[in-house]
């Protein structure tokens, strides 16, 4: 788990395309984002005692469920099936979005998808980078984020 403030990673550290969970926040938030990466480690050392030993990387994702997964926000719904993730737009989206009604990004077109907490833990966006370089409007705008 990394923060944009340098962290002192906890036993060995992932290579940079193995890291796979990234957590952002403000500056005076580096507590909290040390308690979920203390959580995440202890949890990985647990899954790890009672397993068969492998890549750290593999009991990292091992602890998210298996798709689909469904994620209701306060904008619509975000999805994830396994081949794609899917947006899809309640009336309490901007007036953009809701035209557009849903968006659909591969996998193999998702470059990643940061969670960007606002200004406190429990309110934020999820954003989809798409591969290809996009312009990033505000997130209330952007067709790849939901508000959450």
């Amino acid at each position: 788990m990394r923060n944009r403030r340098a962290l002192r990673p906890r036993g060995a550290t992932l290579s940079e395309t193995g890291q796979p969970f990234l957590l952002t926040g403000e500056a005076g938030t580096e507590l909290i984002a040390e308690y979920y990466a203390d959580q995440l480690a202890f949890s990985v050392n647990a899954a790890r005692e009672d397993g068969p030993s492998g890549r750290p990387e593999d009991f990292a994702t091992g602890l998210v469920p298996d798709p689909p997964l469904h994620i209701r926000t306060s904008e619509g719904t975000a999805a994830f099936d396994g081949g794609a993730v899917h947006l899809m737009w309640s009336e309490d989206a901007s007036s953009r979005k809701r035209k557009e009604q849903r968006r659909e990004f591969g996998l193999a077109g998702i470059r990643q998808v940061d969670w960007v907490p606002s200004s406190e833990w429990s309110n934020g966006y999820l954003r989809v980078v798409p591969g290809s370089p996009t312009p990033t409007p505000r997130p209330n705008r952007a067709g790849t984020c939901a508000a959450c």
